[in-house]
């Protein structure tokens, strides 16, 4: 892109103002994340400089946030990520935790009590 980088902000700013105002009319917005829909991908044409970017709007606690790409590749890699991510059902590292801390729990009773019982 050979746009100015003022111009560049000021348009992605226009443009990311234009989408939240949308978003935020909509009567559905405020419950889009508890119906799982927590990110939002759009790709910006402006009439006199052509492609100024792709935004991924993700909702924070207060509202929507946009995160901007100078490529529709980067944008795609980024909605792989957040797909990959929302497709495991677990957290591997919770899980490894929560055992960890199952068997340190019974660990210690059994160090407290007789060598014989690990439980009660």
């Amino acid at each position: 892109m050979n746009i100015p980088t003022d111009i560049l902000r000021e348009l992605r700013y226009q443009a990311e103002t234009k989408v939240k105002l949308a978003l935020y009319k909509r009567v559905e917005c405020r419950f889009l994340p508890s119906l799982g829909i927590a990110d939002y991908f759009e790709s910006f044409q402006d009439p006199t400089y052509g492609y100024i970017g792709s935004a991924h709007f993700r909702w924070e606690n207060d509202g929507f946030q946009a995160d901007w790409f100078d490529t529709a590749l980067e944008l795609l890699q980024r909605a792989e990520e957040i797909q990959e991510a929302k497709t495991r059902l677990y957290d591997e590292g919770k899980i490894l935790q929560a055992h960890q801390n199952f068997l340190t729990k019974i660990l210690n009773k059994s160090l407290d009590k007789s060598p014989n019982t690990l439980y009660n």
